[in-house]
């Protein structure tokens, strides 16, 4: 129930029940038959998405809140289905789909309710997103007594408004105070911060101003083993990190062919390796080597840049000498001027 009630409702909960009952809803509505219908495909779809997602995310021990975003595709095109179903349900049997649509609708305003209570004590908009329900529900009910179809669509219209009020405020705030940990975002948890885009990120401002410099009008700040070297580097710029190894370095993103390629065309200078190789470069031989090489031989040691770093656990890669992560112990990276 950790989606539901634990520190993750923040993340993914605000339209969950709607969608859940989207699948319920498409599943039963027609008799399953071979070949399946279009909506039992859409089940299969985005259901078979959504429900693998909150499974995996029910029980895994280990996880960044972030990840949740995969489940919000298929979550948005359920409650959109769902929508869209029960308003063609109420051509023909206008009582069962309102009666379908507040249930699954109160439900969720209800979820929304308590987990915005969960992390702030500021719940303004619920009052708002309150009234426009039960507007909403007033001009449903009137509707079907006097069979009014423009009053229904209004009805139904206002009913979903109230449902997205609390998630779009609850975006606002997110981009409002931005996470402690940039490079771990998160939803917002209650907490007032400020716009303070360097929050949670390291980077070496002599390396970095000294890049800015030296780069200006190529494509690539610098070329780094893995994305542990490089991605505060873009969060502090907007600029494009070329990670040779990927994400921790293991990756065969590039060849030495790549960067030279990029270099004569003026799009990358700057590469931040260890050009030593073997099993201590980056990624342990194999095509790494090969870049090692190349760099020592077509590139110039920039002076005054040497640190320790490794491909794992540490904001800007930086690592105290002798730290191991994940048994993966410390490198030894210099600049390298390659244009």
């Amino acid at each position: 129930m950790r989606l539901l009630t634990g520190a993750l409702s923040n993340e993914l909960s605000w339209l969950l029940p709607f969608g859940l009952f989207s699948v319920v809803f498409l599943v039963f509505r027609k008799r399953l038959r071979w070949p399946i219908a279009l909506e039992h495909q859409e089940v299969v779809v985005w259901g078979g998405w959504l429900l693998t997602g909150m499974a995996f995310f029910s029980i895994a021990g280990f996880f960044h809140s972030y990840y949740l975003s995969i489940l919000a595709p298929a979550l948005a095109a359920l409650v959109g289905i769902g929508a869209a179903t029960l308003w063609r349900q109420s051509g023909k049997r206008p009582w069962l789909a309102i009666s379908l649509l507040l249930a699954a609708a109160g439900v969720t305003l209800r979820l929304q309710v308590v987990t915005s209570s969960t992390f702030t004590n500021t719940t303004w908009w619920l009052l708002i997103a309150g009234v426009v329900f039960v507007a909403g529900v007033a001009l449903l009910l009137a509707a079907a007594i006097r069979r009014l179809r423009h009053t229904l669509a209004v009805g139904f219209v206002m009913v979903f408004a109230a449902l997205l009020i609390t998630p779009g405020v609850w975006s606002a705030l997110t981009n409002l105070n931005a996470s402690s940990n940039q490079s771990l975002p998160g939803a917002y948890s209650g907490q007032s911060l400020n716009r303070d885009g360097l929050r949670g990120v390291q980077v070496n401002q002599p390396l970095l101003d000294f890049l800015q410099q030296n780069t200006q009008g190529m494509t690539y700040l610098m070329a780094v083993p893995s994305a542990m070297q490089g991605a505060d580097y873009i969060l502090v710029t907007g600029r494009p990190v070329l990670y040779m190894g990927g994400f921790m370095g293991r990756d065969p993103v590039v060849t030495s062919e790549d960067l030279q390629r990029l270099v004569d065309r003026g799009e990358l200078r700057y590469i931040y390796w260890d050009a030593r190789g073997g099993s201590r470069g980056p990624a342990g031989g194999g095509d790494q080597s090969s870049i090692s090489t190349w760099v020592q031989s077509a590139c110039t040691l920039v002076q005054g840049f040497n640190t320790n770093t490794q491909n794992a656990g540490a904001p800007d890669g930086t690592a105290t000498p002798g730290e191991a992560f994940m048994g993966r112990g410390d490198m030894e990276v210099s600049l390298y001027d390659c244009g």
